[in-house]
């Protein structure tokens, strides 16, 4: 199984001289893929999706269950697959007690105006019914789960433009600007980040003092698909390293992806190639010493988004 979200298998056709080979064959002697001989063997759209794939020799080869973040599977996996809020969002449009204009009339709860999504001069909820009967009517689970979502989608949209848009009080407090607290004495923090854009993948590193003072940078390039987690897993696995090769052995790690963040702290089993990368993470970090990872605000990491942009200026210098 390759990187690709909505297909996961090869377009490359089987070569039969070919078909008892296993993918340790595709690494060279360094545990890396042999981008040469990939290149021979796999078709052009295949192998920028091997490349960018995580490979792990050291780690044993174990099915995995495609759909789930940690590719695991477990007994949800084999119940219905429509969220919870969805499901009573459904019920609601069922029993026709969604708060619509009429709803609520007859609840003596009156709002002035018609439909908001329509010129009708009376919301119903007619035509959130007729929606639903659409949805169980599809054939298809896959596209009833799609259909259902969409539908709750444009029902969370409807309450912005009917309730919320007009009654957002200009006295709630804003939230306060992210600051960036210094480490404890003796200690360094390090602001880690990755960045995704048309054509390129990179990471960067701000690392500061107990004084608040600036101590080092880096930024590097990344391989890896468009996938947001499994990029910030990995700048943190190249950052990690990097540090290590400094002889830091005291160091706090700040990312702004909590996925990163809970897993790195969980004992959970993880089979994804984002599992791989975060067992990595937490070899290296024990390696390094004394390493803690802390979950903090995308604002406070925003500034990391310049460290790769310049790297990508300067690489076509």
């Amino acid at each position: 199984m390759v990187i690709r979200h909505n297909n996961p298998c090869l377009l490359t056709h089987e070569i039969e001289e070919l078909k008892d080979a296993r993918v340790s064959n595709l690494l060279d002697v360094n545990g890396r893929w042999d981008e040469e001989l990939i290149r021979d063997i796999f078709d052009p759209q295949d192998v920028p999706r091997i490349l960018s794939t995580p490979v792990s020799p050291e780690y044993e080869d174990s099915w995995c269950w495609f759909g789930d973040i940690r590719r695991v599977y477990t007994a949800k996996h084999g119940s219905s697959k429509v969220p919870p809020k969805i499901h009573n969002f459904m019920w609601r449009c069922v029993m026709n007690v969604l708060p619509v204009c009429e709803n609520l009339r007859s609840k003596r709860v009156f709002i002035g105006g018609g439909c908001p999504l329509c010129p009708a001069d009376m919301e119903t909820g007619k035509p959130f019914l007729c929606f639903v009967e659409s949805i169980y009517e599809k054939p298809d689970a896959h596209d009833a789960v799609l259909m259902a979502a969409r539908f709750w989608t444009s029902w969370l949209a409807r309450n912005d433009k009917a309730v919320y848009a007009n009654t957002v009080s200009n006295h709630l407090p804003s939230p306060s600007p992210a600051i960036r607290s210094p480490p404890p004495s003796g200690m360094l923090k390090c602001n880690v980040d990755a960045a995704i854009t048309e054509g390129f993948r990179g990471a960067g590193l701000v690392i500061h003092d107990h004084h608040g003072n600036f101590v080092a940078a880096y930024a590097t390039h990344l391989s890896c698909g468009c996938d947001p987690y499994l990029a910030e897993a990995l700048a943190i696995k190249e950052d990690l390293t990097w540090i290590k090769a400094r002889g830091i052995t005291q160091i706090i790690i700040e990312t702004d992806c909590m996925n990163f963040y809970n897993s790195f702290q969980s004992s959970h089993l993880d089979l994804s190639y984002v599992g791989v990368v975060i067992r990595q993470c937490v070899d290296i970090a024990r390696d390094i010493g004394d390493v803690s990872v802390h979950h903090i605000l995308r604002s406070v990491t925003q500034t990391l988004f310049v460290y790769g942009s310049h790297l990508e200026v300067s690489s076509k210098d």
